[in-house]
């Protein structure tokens, strides 16, 4: 499951706490908002050099998941 934002991020906690039985895999993500651009480049530095334009983050999004299939399956 990918969590776009904290409160997505608290629900499925909630949801893996009550039910263990489904192994349920996720990763958080800053929220796409534009008020949260800094947590996005925060967390992706190479968008200070590259601009963080929505196709540059979408692309650093997208390599994240890539990597946490990769790894996980």
């Amino acid at each position: 499951c990918i969590c776009f934002g904290d409160r997505a991020n608290s629900i499925m906690d909630d949801v893996t706490t009550e039910n263990p039985e489904l192994m349920i895999s996720s990763i958080t993500l800053p929220h796409l908002s534009g008020t949260a651009r800094g947590a996005i480049v925060k967390r992706y530095p190479l968008l200070l050099e590259r601009k963080a334009t929505t196709t540059n983050i979408a692309e650093q999004y997208a390599n994240e998941i890539i990597g946490c299939l990769t790894t996980n399956s």
